[in-house]
């Protein structure tokens, strides 16, 4: 009689126990199927593995790629801590596949946006930021560095490395190179910091570049500067003031714009008639510019050279937005001579806008 009780109890156990399975099951499912999901970019280099169960030694059972695109679900946050770092287990969705991956390799940024995935070209500076992220993994990276002559610079391939602050523990922030209000680390496998670093979708020719950092300033109008690399290879920018009559309003109204033609020398021959291309809609923050006394709303040549090889001038233009109000931001963009078509000196392939400031 004993015996068959304690047999009932066992029984009634394994069925409380199954009840309970049970209810939890359906409890997930139903948590899994109305929670409401975010969604987040992968920030885990070469890719960040999904497992069956929230913990190290859980069965993986699928990866998501650097940059993948996943469906967060808010709930449960499991904590946990992994290599002294503290942080969380989430349940993800990842191409039909739903199980659990380590939190701090998720970031809300989408990097890059989707519809920009395909660009042929991108251009980004070396260091700490805050903003949109104009980094593609898939493309092939090379650095400008400087060398001791100053109008001679080495293209070099680099392997470069995108770190998000999500990746990096708070006691880490400053070793990492970190500062206030700056999100994320662009780096290379090189000492040196490149003046630019250029992705591309095609193989550039690694070696000495002939090349020259503009000293001169801001491009105020009527500004003429001379961009000659070798004798017979020179281009030349030139500021101007436009005015324009708008028979609408019956007014005239005055725009600053940038022009590009083969030689300052042909601005110096009275009545002329040569080729100049307008190159003023590609350049960010150019409107309203023009006035001495505005410095940081006139753009600037940053530095013109042969990046791409073929033996003829491609620029860097940076200009900047800086409003009362505190507002601010840079933009570069690069024009290459070998992505011209047959009525331009040079193509705008690439512009990268980013904040000049993060703490605000």
């Amino acid at each position: 009689m004993l015996r068959h009780h304690t047999r009932n109890v066992s029984n009634n156990i394994q069925q409380l126990k199954n009840i309970t399975l049970s209810t939890l099951s359906l409890f997930f499912f139903v948590l899994t199927t109305t929670a409401q999901t975010v969604p987040r970019t992968v920030i885990a280099e070469p890719n960040l593995i999904i497992r069956a169960e929230p913990k190290t030694d859980g069965k993986p059972i699928n990866s998501i790629p650097f940059l993948g695109s996943v469906s967060v679900y808010e709930e449960p946050r499991l904590k946990d801590t992994i290599n002294d770092q503290p942080n969380e287990w989430r349940l993800i969705e990842y191409e039909g596949t739903k199980g659990y991956v380590w939190g701090q390799y998720l970031s809300y940024r989408k990097i890059p946006h989707d519809s920009e995935r395909n660009k042929e070209y991108r251009i980004m500076y070396e260091g700490a930021h805050c903003g949109d992220i104009n980094y593609d993994p898939n493309l092939n990276w090379y650095g400008l560095y400087k060398t001791p002559d100053e109008e001679i610079y080495q293209l070099q391939k680099v392997e470069a490395q995108l770190k998000l602050i999500e990746s990096v523990s708070r006691s880490n922030w400053e070793k990492e190179g970190f500062e206030y209000g700056q999100e994320y680390i662009l780096k290379t496998d090189k000492e040196d910091k490149s003046i630019i670093l250029i992705g591309t979708k095609t193989t550039l020719t690694e070696g000495m570049r002939k090349g020259k950092e503009n000293q001169h300033g801001f491009l105020f109008p009527e500004q003429i500067l001379d961009m000659s690399i070798a004798k017979n290879i020179t281009l030349a920018i030139r500021a101007k003031i436009e005015a324009y009559y708008d028979s609408l309003s019956n007014s005239i109204t005055k725009r600053y714009e940038l022009e590009v033609s083969s030689s300052k020398f042909q601005y110096s021959q009275q009545g002329r008639t040569f080729y100049t291309q307008d190159i003023t809609n590609c350049i960010p923050f150019i409107e309203g510019t023009g006035r001495r006394n505005a410095l940081y709303k006139n753009p600037l040549l940053k530095w013109y050279g042969d990046i791409d090889g073929d033996n003829q001038v491609d620029f860097i233009i940076s200009s900047a937005l800086m409003q009362d109000t505190g507002g601010s931001g840079v933009a570069a963009t690069l024009f290459l001579s070998s992505e011209a078509e047959a009525d331009e000196f040079v193509s705008c392939v690439d512009i990268h806008i980013f904040p000049s400031g993060c703490n605000g």
